[in-house]
């Protein structure tokens, strides 16, 4: 956060401020997420998540449950971070589709690595998530059902599809960082990559190996900014990634 006196934030915080709360707890949390959470500064975000949630901050409801997710700070506890999401969801929050949608569909191991269930009722349970999010315009639902078409596995498996639906999430994103200069999405490598495959192997697009090397150039740059903060999921696909990026490097430097 550009200019944040964490100080300050705090003596507004606990004069009462709900948006110092959120700023603070999210600042405390999620600012450098390769930093252990000390136990009483994750108690002190908890507290201010919690009153935040309590005055129908779906954003601080959704944070706890990240937390209850990925253990942040608090014991890992899946039931408690669902009962945060759907508070979310039955408060309209678009994102909380996309947390919903990620709790069913993927795991997080022992080593904080992130994996894809094979459970098809959870996939089935993530799939009607990512749809209602999607019809929102979330742009991780919509890469996510992308994926969903590309591997066939709960409608018809449709590569051109999954490539409308990685393009229309792109242009979200884009529409986003246009209205916001210096606004960063977590998702934008996680798309940039799946339309770098695209156009790598011709999956929903003709093959051009030149756009497969801009796309990949940017998802390479953003997973490892990502991995570098801390961020378990991306550091989860970080390897994935950069060997795409190697490899298409290598066909741009043969010609093909």
């Amino acid at each position: 956060m550009k200019d944040f006196n964490l100080l300050e934030a705090i003596k507004k915080a606990d004069a009462g401020d709900l948006d110092a709360m959120f700023e603070v707890a999210s600042y405390l949390v999620y600012g450098d997420q390769s930093e252990t959470l000390e136990p009483e500064i994750a108690e002190r975000a908890v507290n201010y998540y919690q009153i935040c949630a309590d005055n129908g901050d779906t954003y601080a409801m959704l944070d706890l449950g990240g937390m209850y997710i990925d253990g942040r700070g608090v014991k890992k506890d899946r039931e408690k971070a669902l009962e945060w999401y759907q508070k979310a969801v039955e408060l309209g929050e678009p994102i909380a589709y996309r947390c919903l949608g990620n709790f069913y569909r993927y795991d997080t191991l022992e080593d904080s690595k992130v994996v894809l269930t094979d459970d098809l009722d959870r996939i089935k349970k993530a799939h009607e998530y990512f749809v209602a999010g999607s019809e929102l315009d979330n742009e991780n639902c919509l890469y996510e059902l992308g994926d969903m078409f590309m591997e066939g596995l709960i409608e018809n498996k449709d590569a051109s599809k999954a490539f409308e639906l990685y393009e229309r999430a792109y242009d979200i994103i884009l529409d986003q960082k246009d209205y916001n200069p210096g606004y960063i999405n977590d998702c934008e490598s996680d798309v940039t990559y799946r339309l770098a495959k695209c156009y790598h192997y011709g999956l929903g697009v003709d093959k051009d190996i030149k756009e497969a090397w801009e796309y990949i150039k940017t998802a390479f740059t953003e997973v490892k900014r990502r991995s570098e903060e801390g961020d378990m999921f991306g550091a989860s696909f970080f390897e994935e990634i950069e060997n795409e990026y190697i490899l298409i490097f290598r066909e741009i430097e043969e010609g093909n």
